[in-house]
């Protein structure tokens, strides 16, 4: 499998079969729709071998065998998915090109189309032929891709290696690879420091982290084209992939991302100009992202976040007219023993407010939008709480019915082994 490099020419779809397979996992073709067998199977070997030694395998009751990641992101100094990056596409002409064309320049010397096209003919055999059109194209393809710079003060144009390169900046710089380091472990479009390692031929051998986000690179590409719209005021049309599998074109207006601290998902806030409201999408469920029109309202939009801002816990916004719901929990806390409770409280308030009422007595209070997105927070301080209040009663109804499930779950069989340790 380690030998097996065939590349990918369209990281979108590769995107979907890592996720599916690989991320969501123990699927096989079937279970997501796919029409040809042999294409799934080509697409998993294909991830199989740039992910090679991070892929574990299951053989299910129906004797189909499954793939999924097993790593430890504590484990790794590198994200083994940024190697999703490194496998493109390419037909003959394009490595002939990639390789000439740098060789050429690697002397450091500007030179137009016509001096480069003269030079690739000692590279090339006599049937080998490529047009100074051709390679023009690949130029400026380059260029945008910041391999090359073009000096357009002279006609015609010039172009040359772009620099420094990281290798120069690494040791011109002091301090600056680990930095470079950190960064590709750590921050969005981490990516761009790992291939900038890769150019200096050095790798992460610093940072690790325990709770590292590992699968956050296969969106990098979506969150680039949003940032890109959230920077520009441009609206955007997503293709966006639901929870029941159905994919949609949705018109709207990015304005901010979002990241969960309980489940380190990433969502996009954005405006809905159909049902005029503010709504959350997955990022790992956008499939693509059409940068549109500039919008003239993205200022008003960003206020209206704001303000309903205020009343949102987690990415759940007000429906048409809608107003907040009072949310209240009242905890005891031994300030003595436990004094790390209180500044966790303060802490993960969020929108919500704490207020010390005496005796190892504290009240939080909340205005919000949807109520349920508090308590899976809630439900971590469960032997502190002394009241639930929610202008909401099905919500307290529901708390407490799972309350008596627990109980009735791990409550009796605590009491019967108490009983059986008895003298």
């Amino acid at each position: 499998m380690g030998e097996y490099r065939e590349v990918v020419a369209h990281f979108s779809k590769m995107r979907d079969y890592l996720r599916e397979f690989f991320i969501y996992g123990f699927r096989t073709g079937s279970d997501i729709g796919v029409k040809s067998g042999r294409t799934s199977s080509d697409e998993k070997h294909r991830i199989e071998s740039f992910l090679d030694g991070y892929v574990g395998a299951k053989v299910g009751s129906d004797k189909r065998k499954r793939v999924f990641i097993s790593v430890d992101s504590a484990q790794v100094y590198e994200n083994p998915f940024y190697n999703a990056f490194y496998n493109c596409g390419f037909n003959n002409r394009d490595i002939k090109l990639h390789f000439f064309i740098l060789d050429i320049l690697s002397a450091k010397e500007h030179l137009s189309v016509p001096q480069i096209s003269e030079r690739l003919c000692s590279y090339l055999d006599d049937d080998d032929y490529i047009d100074s059109q051709t390679v023009k194209i690949k130029l400026d393809e380059y260029v945008r891709e910041g391999l090359l710079e073009r000096d357009t003060s002279k006609t015609p144009y010039l172009y040359y290696l772009s620099s420094p390169s990281a290798r120069e900046l690494f040791d011109e710089i002091d301090g600056l690879a680990d930095s470079v380091k950190l960064f590709s472990s750590l921050a969005p479009f981490g990516e761009l420091g790992d291939s900038m390692l890769k150019d200096a031929d050095q790798k992460n051998d610093i940072f690790r982290f325990k709770h590292s986000y590992l699968v956050y690179a296969l969106e990098d590409e979506i969150l680039f084209s949003l940032t890109e719209c959230i920077n520009e005021d441009c609206s955007a049309v997503l293709s966006y992939t639901d929870r029941n599998g159905k994919e949609s074109l949705i018109d709207c207006v990015p304005l901010k991302i979002y990241t969960s601290s309980q489940t380190g998902r990433r969502y996009l806030i954005a405006y809905y100009p159909s049902l005029d409201k503010l709504s959350a999408y997955r990022l790992d469920r956008i499939k693509s992202v059409t940068i549109a029109d500039p919008c003239k309202s993205c200022n008003a939009y960003r206020e209206r976040l704001a303000h309903e801002g205020k009343s949102v816990f987690g990415v759940t916004f007000a429906s048409s007219g809608q107003k907040p719901i009072h949310f209240a929990m009242t905890l005891y806390i031994d300030e003595q023993k436990e004094p790390y409770v209180v500044t966790r409280l303060e802490r993960e308030k969020r929108c919500g407010t704490v207020t010390p009422e005496g005796n190892g007595i504290y009240k939080y209070e909340a205005q919000v939008y949807d109520p349920k997105e508090l308590m899976q927070w809630v439900k971590s301080f469960i032997g502190r709480i002394v009241k639930i209040e929610c202008d909401n009663p099905q919500l307290i109804q529901d708390f407490e019915n799972d309350i008596t499930q627990m109980f009735k779950m791990y409550g009796d069989k605590n009491e019967e082994i108490k009983k059986e340790h008895l003298p």
